[in-house]
């Protein structure tokens, strides 16, 4: 079916009925298109039964890998020596010590380790992150 709209804009003495006529026409003839490219697709891409839970099986697979590798990677953080950091002061907060865990502040440069932590803690001038509470942290230990 040709396009509509361009015969719709050359004939001006068409009423707003008739044009919104032709149009729904041309309308419903493009979803008829459409319906039907989407049986042929369906068509052509039916799967057996047995298609599909070979796929999700291997998908599952997948998704079972990559939790697995989660796991192992949560394992060895937890494993791994615990670790804090000193967020530098600026111009209106002093020095903020932090858990090398904690997500307030990302650390450019490296970590501490326990003892300096104990004498950092102790310092006057430093303070402990209210979030992470390193200084809880470093007690229990």
């Amino acid at each position: 079916m040709p396009d509509p709209g361009g015969e719709i804009r050359e004939t001006s003495e068409l009423s707003l009925l008739e044009k919104n006529s032709a149009l729904e026409e041309w309308l419903r003839w493009q979803l008829g298109q459409v319906q039907k490219r989407v049986r042929d697709l369906r068509q052509a891409s039916e799967l057996s039964l047995l298609e599909k839970n070979l796929a999700l099986e291997e998908w599952l697979r997948w998704q079972l890998g990559q939790v697995q590798k989660r796991v192992r990677d949560l394992e060895e953080q937890k494993h791994a020596a615990p670790r804090w950091k000193i967020q530098q002061k600026t111009e209106t907060a002093p020095p903020v010590l932090h858990r090398g865990d904690c997500e307030l502040y990302e650390a450019r440069l490296g970590y501490i380790d326990r003892e300096y932590a104990l004498v950092a803690v102790t310092m006057p001038d430093i303070r402990s992150c209210e979030a992470c509470r390193p200084d809880i942290g470093l007690s229990q230990e």
